[in-house]
């Protein structure tokens, strides 16, 4: 019996539960669960990242027992993607251990997995989305969870954006040959490149606009700590200072991945803008993860948070 057939529909199970990495089994709330029997036959998840995987494996776990397609832009099974500027770099975490779940947990949900095809359109009107090769898949539910991309600079064409893990392998080898690093921007992926680079042995040089690193997130007092240390490690951190004339990773932040949504004449502020059950401005189109722009039930304005264990609760739900 096939894994779709074997699944029990959503109003017998007394609560889905859907496996978070690391962090044990967490229900999904009761009135998504209930939508899922509705939800139609054909489901597709555009991007492959920690909401995406999400996204696919909690449907199949609320008992949607319809097809699940999920399509992925980067050539790599779901990863979890801060190991890039962290462990991954450092040489801790090794490549196998990035996926986020093996690729037979996909084929045991039949959820069919599309890598290295990116989504070119999302097919609103006429509900089929187009991938790069050419190739049609029909849906009547979509999940947009493409993400954000690294903002870029103009006048540094050879400079590094880590992003993606071909980024990350590129720059771990400039790391393992002990090249030296010109860094723009002393964010969180700035302040993990030096950190990591400077413990193996590169000379690190980093480039900040601001006073103190972190400052807008974390504040000048402790942003002045995250200097000091940085320092005391021989990283050259270089504050309130212009861009330099060249570098080699480029780290100002990022931006999200809202034009297939535009293109579709989605409403986008600063991200694709959802309600409280992530349902975009279209009818059976959702979003989750850092692409997206939410109401925050606190604090009654819209936000857009970008943090691997939100966008995963995101796809979740």
């Amino acid at each position: 019996m096939s894994p779709r057939a074997n699944r029990s529909r959503c109003r017998e199970l007394p609560g889905p539960r859907v496996p978070l990495r690391g962090r044990g089994p967490r229900r999904l709330p009761r009135l998504v669960a209930r939508q899922v029997e509705g939800a139609g036959t054909q489901a597709v998840v555009v991007g492959a990242g920690p909401a995406g995987d999400a996204a696919a494996a909690g449907l199949r776990d609320a008992g949607f027992d319809g097809s699940i397609t999920l399509v992925g832009a980067e050539p790599e099974l779901p990863y979890e993607r801060p190991h890039l500027s962290k462990g991954f770099l450092a040489g801790t975490v090794a490549r196998d251990e990035l996926p986020l779940r093996p690729a037979q947990q996909y084929r045991d949900l039949d959820i069919e997995i599309i890598l290295g095809d990116p989504v070119v359109d999302l097919g609103v009107e006429g509900r089929r989305v187009r991938l790069g090769s050419g190739k049609t898949i029909g849906w009547d539910r979509l999940c947009i969870a493409t993400g954000s991309d690294a903002r870029r600079l103009d006048g540094f064409p050879g400079a590094m954006y880590l992003r993606e893990l071909s980024d990350a392998t590129e720059l771990k080898s400039r790391i393992d040959r002990g090249q030296a690093l010109e860094i723009v921007g002393a964010g969180f992926i700035g302040c993990e490149v030096a950190a990591v680079a400077r413990s193996r042995g590169c000379d690190v040089r980093v480039h900040e606009a601001l006073a103190q690193p972190l400052a807008r997130v974390l504040g000048e007092q402790l942003g002045a700590y995250i200097a000091r240390v940085h320092r005391e490690h021989g990283v050259d951190l270089r504050l309130g200072a212009g861009p330099p004339p060249s570098a080699d990773v480029v780290a100002v932040g990022s931006v999200p991945r809202t034009d297939l949504a535009a293109r579709s004449g989605l409403e986008v502020h600063g991200g694709i803008v959802v309600d409280g059950l992530g349902r975009t401005s279209a009818e059976g189109v959702f979003a989750a993860g850092d692409v997206t722009r939410f109401t925050h039930p606190l604090f009654a304005t819209r936000i857009r948070v970008e943090h691997f264990q939100t966008a995963q609760r995101q796809g979740f739900a």
